[in-house]
């Protein structure tokens, strides 16, 4: 074999080299791009998730944080309310209270005047009574008095008479 054959060998075995190391380039490249892609999506997935997870964390605590507002202000709004009706319930309760003491009071000042009322027409009635049988006992005294003095002078000038008649002189 000459040197040509060689060379031309030698060339081949090169080539053969050269085919193989390209080879194993391509098969490098695809995996190298394989994995770079492989990272890329990983990267993009990772990134993705990161802001889904990020928005329904913030979805979850601003649903969260209206939910809590809302009870801390029906919890606000019911003691208020309670509050306020507890006020009312209570000035009602005094109103009404006031009230009937009022009506109980005018009503026992009225029992207690027409108490007074009767009981003083009584007394003046008793008075009067006493008064008016004073008086009819004093017009019967004088009557009977009146009429014994008249039944006396008769009987004085019957004695009169007959003293004159028995003594006569």
């Amino acid at each position: 074999m000459g040197p040509e054959v060689e060379a031309a060998w030698e060339v081949v075995v090169l080539l053969r080299v050269l085919l193989d190391v390209n080879e194993l380039v391509g098969e490098l490249v695809v995996l190298l791009v394989d994995d770079m892609l492989v990272l890329l999506v990983d990267e993009l997935v990772d990134e993705l998730v990161d802001e889904l997870v990020d928005e329904l964390v913030d979805e979850l605590v601003d649903e969260l944080v209206d939910e809590l507002v809302d009870e801390l202000v029906d919890d606000l709004v019911d003691g208020l309310v309670d509050e306020l009706v507890d006020e009312l319930v209570e000035e009602l309760v005094e109103e009404l209270v006031d009230g009937l003491v009022d009506v109980l009071v005018d009503e026992l000042v009225d029992e207690l005047v027409d108490v007074l009322v009767d009981d003083m027409l009584m007394l003046l009635v008793d008075e009067l009574v006493v008064l008016l049988v004073d008086d009819m006992l004093v017009l019967l005294v004088d009557a009977i008095v009146d009429e014994l003095v008249v039944v006396l002078l008769a009987d004085d000038c019957e004695l009169v008479e007959l003293e004159r008649a028995l003594n006569p002189v």
